[in-house]
Order: C-alpha cells, then sequence, then structure tokens
C-alpha cells in the first residue's frame, strides 16, 4: 500500500510538468546508454541514428535545465536557503560523492594502471557538474539573496563564454581540471554545462511563459552557429530547445499525467544510479561479446528500464518504512 502511494499524481503544490519532464528525460538518458553501448556498430552510421543521436544530445542539458529551475523555485516560493541550508547542502555533498563513486575505477587500480586511474576517476560526470554547480548557487542565496539571480547571470555567461578561453588549459592537478574543460576526458565540465543550471534557475523567476521571449530569440539567433562543444551556438542551440519544449509540456501534463512518468521523474537519481551499474553488469557479461540489433537493444532497454523501476520501488518503500 505504502509503495502503491507514491505512484499518485503529485500534490497541487508541485509543477506536474516538471516531473513529467525529468521522467521523459530519464527514460531517454536510459536509451541513450543503452544504445551507445551495446548497438552494433554498423547501425551507428545510418541516417536514423545520426538523426537519434542528436536529440539523444539533448537529454543532458534539459536535465541540468530542470535541475536549475527547481532550486529556483524553491528559493522563490518558499524561505529558500535559509530554512533548509544544511539538509540541501549534504544532499548535495552526496550527490558529488555519488558521482565519483559510480565511476570508480576499480579494474584499472586492479590492474596497478595508477595514471588511468586517477583520469577516470577523476572525470566529471553529470553529477558532479549539477552538485558544484547547484552548491554555489544555495551559497549565493544564502549570503546574498538580494543579488543571486544577478550572480546566476554572471555564472552562466562566464560558463558559456569562457568555455573556449580554457579549452587548452592543463596547469593544474587532474581532479581539478576535470571540472574547466575535457582535456582530461570529462564528459560534463562545469563550462559549458553549467550554464544550463543557471538559465534554468533564471528562467524560474518567470511568471507567464512565452517561448518567443527575448531569451529565446537570442538563442535562436545563434541556433545555426558554429556546433563545437565550445561553442556559444553549441549552447544557444540546445537552450532554445529546451525553451520551445516548455510550452508543449505543460499543455500535455495538464491533460495527462501517467504515474509511472512521474514516478520516475520523482526517483531520477536512484534511477540514474541505478541503470548505469546494470549497464555494466551486462557490460561485463555475455552481452559484451559483440554489438546488437535494433531489436535486441530495444529489449535491453525494456530490461534495464524495467529493472531500475522496481529497485527505485524497493528504494522508495524503504525509506517510507524509516519515516514512519
Amino acid at each position: 500500500m505504502k509503495v502503491r502511494a507514491t505512484l499518485v499524481p503529485p500534490s497541487p503544490a508541485r509543477l506536474t510538468w516538471l516531473d513529467l519532464f525529468r521522467g521523459a528525460c530519464v527514460v531517454g538518458m536510459v536509451e541513450t546508454h543503452v544504445l551507445h553501448t551495446f548497438l552494433v556498430g554498423a547501425s551507428r552510421e545510418t541516417p536514423w541514428y545520426l538523426w537519434l543521436n542528436y536529440f539523444n544530445g539533448l537529454i543532458a542539458p534539459a536535465f541540468l535545465f530542470i535541475a536549475g529551475y527547481v532550486q529556483g523555485l524553491g528559493m522563490r516560493h518558499a524561505e529558500g536557503a535559509h530554512r533548509n541550508f544544511g539538509r540541501k547542502a549534504r544532499r548535495l555533498a552526496g550527490v558529488w560523492l555519488l558521482g565519483y563513486a559510480l565511476h570508480f575505477p576499480t579494474p584499472q587500480l586492479l590492474a596497478g594502471q595508477w595514471s588511468e586511474a586517477l583520469r577516470l576517476g577523476t572525470q566529471v560526470d553529470v553529477l558532479q557538474c549539477l552538485a558544484v554547480s547547484l552548491a554555489v548557487l544555495l551559497a549565493a542565496e544564502y549570503w546574498a539573496r538580494r543579488w543571486v539571480d544577478g550572480i546566476a547571470k554572471a555564472l552562466a555567461t562566464m560558463a558559456v563564454l569562457g568555455t573556449g578561453m580554457i579549452a587548452d588549459w592543463h596547469a593544474m592537478p587532474a581532479w581539478i581540471l576535470g571540472y574547466f574543460n575535457s582535456s582530461e576526458g570529462s564528459l560534463f565540465p562545469l563550462f559549458p554545462w553549467a550554464g544550463f543550471i543557471c538559465t534554468g534557475f533564471l528562467v524560474s523567476s518567470v511568471t507567464r511563459w512565452i517561448a518567443w521571449d527575448p531569451a529565446f530569440n537570442v538563442a535562436l539567433l545563434f541556433a545555426f552557429a558554429s556546433m563545437s562543444d565550445g561553442s556559444l551556438g553549441f549552447f544557444a542551440q540546445r537552450l532554445a530547445v529546451i525553451l520551445v519544449a516548455v510550452p508543449p509540456m505543460q499543455w500535455f501534463a495538464a491533460r495527462w499525467q501517467p504515474a509511472w512518468l512521474l514516478f520516475v521523474g520523482r526517483e531520477s537519481l536512484v534511477f540514474y544510479a541505478a541503470h548505469l551499474v546494470l549497464i555494466e553488469i551486462f557490460a561485463m557479461t555475455v552481452l559484451a561479446r559483440a554489438g546488437f540489433g535494433v531489436a535486441a537493444c530495444a529489449m535491453i532497454f525494456a530490461a534495464v528500464l524495467a529493472t531500475t523501476a522496481a529497485i527505485a520501488l524497493v528504494w522508495t518503500w524503504r525509506r517510507t518504512l524509516r519515516r514512519s
């Protein structure tokens, strides 16, 4: 009964479209990682996969944008960081540590490959980027509430425009360098990815959503500029797509609220961690012996998603028991 209660729609105070949007991002993230790991190489050259790969590349920016939006919304509609600073800080610290734990270089350490273990173990993935960015905004809420939006604007500008300037930096320890650029293999350094979090934080102040607002128009101007990771066009195009996607998501959420997708959105952290572990386990078994076709990958995707959902349900049930 208690587990079932977690699957009902959230209270009216919670913006349902955020849960649906985040749930859709998580499902897309699982699909992305399954195809990236298991799809046979020949299928990766087909037109449909190239288009799908482009849309898959929008998932991480949307996920980060939503995280910033949620934090900004909490600050504007509650007492904010002053009331819950300690709890939020501890949660972000846990997310930060989990990011490193999920990519702990056990095989390299066992093989005595110390330099490679250091490189892989200090890479910055989406959880570290999210935790550090939100921690900075949380500190700004606590110590500079009046100027927090100005600080977020400055951080977003610096993260986006500074990417190209620091792309070739190397004169710092690897565990710090990973937060600045991708030279050591980091997938989500703060430059430019923190820009999506800060932008989401700022957009949470919009009281009436208009897709053709100045932010979208500016983004659209750069939508077809250079698409390299360090370019303004890379950031602006993805921001434009996210801004356009919000009104349809709000319209959809007002008419249909699938309980399973809301559950995925509310338990996104559990889904993220569990699906990575499952894919790693699958990849180390017989599944790693050869690439698979689309139908087989679809079956693997369904198996990973279902197993991850079961893990999330058990996790939610145990959390409910501890609180009761």
